[in-house]
Parts: C-alpha cells; sequence; structure tokens
C-alpha cells in the first residue's frame, strides 16, 4: 500500500540544463496541491515531459499554477483560477471552474 502527495506551497523541478529531461512521480493513492502553491519548473524542463501518475484523486487548490501531466485513475478537480500546463487524463472526470489549461507542444 502506498501514500498520497502533498504539495502544500510549491516545488521546483529542475532539468540541469537538459530541455529532453523526464519526470515520472507515480503516487498510490491522491494527488493534493494546496491553494496557491506553485510547481516551477527550472533548468530547461518542459511541462510536456512531467507526468503525474495519480492512483486516487487529483485535486488542484485554488490559484495553484501547476506544470506536468496528470494521469489519474478516478477524478482531477481544479478548483477555481487553478492553472495547468499540461493535459488533465482521468478515467472517470475532471472538473474544471475558470481555469486556463496549456498544453505543452
Amino acid at each position: 500500500m502506498g501514500t498520497g502527495v502533498l504539495i502544500n506551497n510549491g516545488v521546483t523541478l529542475n532539468c540541469q540544463g537538459n530541455s529532453n529531461a523526464v519526470f515520472i512521480f507515480q503516487i498510490a493513492q491522491d494527488l493534493t496541491v494546496g491553494n496557491g502553491a506553485i510547481v516551477t519548473l527550472s533548468g530547461g524542463c518542459n511541462a510536456k515531459n512531467i507526468f503525474w501518475q495519480v492512483g486516487g484523486q487529483a485535486t488542484l487548490g485554488t490559484t495553484s499554477d501547476f506544470k506536468g501531466n496528470i494521469l489519474s485513475q478516478t477524478l482531477i478537480e481544479m478548483q477555481t483560477g487553478a492553472t495547468l500546463n499540461g493535459r488533465a487524463l482521468a478515467q472517470t472526470a475532471v472538473t474544471l471552474d475558470a481555469n486556463p489549461i496549456t498544453i505543452s507542444n
């Protein structure tokens, strides 16, 4: 049995100058991103190369700024004003509330 992940304030992913670097996060339960939390990409990272595989529900808190592709086994909930640079793919539902989504190429 695994655990969930909570990003309270934010996290920085550093690709150290490699724009082709790939991050794959495998989360056994829920992913919760706090209100106003920011996922920052540095060192040449591309959001299209960041993957968040979530076994439960993914919740992006109010006005959070998230990067990467979320693949959820259940629900992805984007609360009011949360932004996503990536994709939101879920087996059951993706709920939005005034959320801009940018797809990186």
